[in-house]
């Protein structure tokens, strides 16, 4: 009689730090382009992990994070606005990461799963927009509520083998 094979850990698939497993991430990047001759500056949202095919669930996660930071992070009030088109004019206005958002968890020696909301925020950003610091503290709350839920449900579905 043959044992069943064991069904891999789906966690295994996710890139790591360390203990830590890397859920999902995503960069807020800004550049401008010149639109009808004006200036406009350009908001794009990378996933952080790159250099790897990515579970359908880390990519659901990273769609949350993306909506978070365009509701949050993203909406810059119109003098903080105007600064950090300053900031990025003098920077050249190339293509940078500003902001970045992140989601890792690990399992501690009694085998319980902790969860940490990571973000990080452009000195230059600071300067030109401090409420940034505020709406970066709301992306990450809001995070943790979302990440409860889907932390809870993806268990579970793990647990059952879904």
């Amino acid at each position: 009689m043959t044992e069943p094979e064991a069904e891999p850990d789906l966690l295994e698939e996710f890139p790591r730090e360390g203990d830590e497993v890397i859920l999902a991430g995503i960069e807020v990047h800004a550049h401008i382009e010149q639109e009808n001759g004006d200036p406009k500056i350009i908001f794009t949202y990378r996933p952080t992990v790159t250099d790897r095919e990515l579970p359908e669930v880390m990519t659901e996660f990273n769609s949350m994070i993306e909506m978070v930071c365009r509701r949050t992070v993203a909406v810059f009030p119109q003098i903080g606005f105007g600064r950090f088109y300053t900031v990025l004019k003098r920077s050249g206005g190339a293509d940078q990461c500003w902001y970045r958002l992140g989601i890792s968890i690990w399992d501690d020696k009694q085998d319980v799963t902790h969860e940490k909301v990571t973000d990080w925020i452009d000195p230059e950003l600071l300067l030109a927009d401090p409420h940034v610091a505020h709406r970066g503290k709301k992306a990450k709350a809001v995070m943790r509520r979302l990440m409860k839920e889907f932390m809870s449900e993806f268990l579970n579905a793990e647990e059952v083998g879904e």
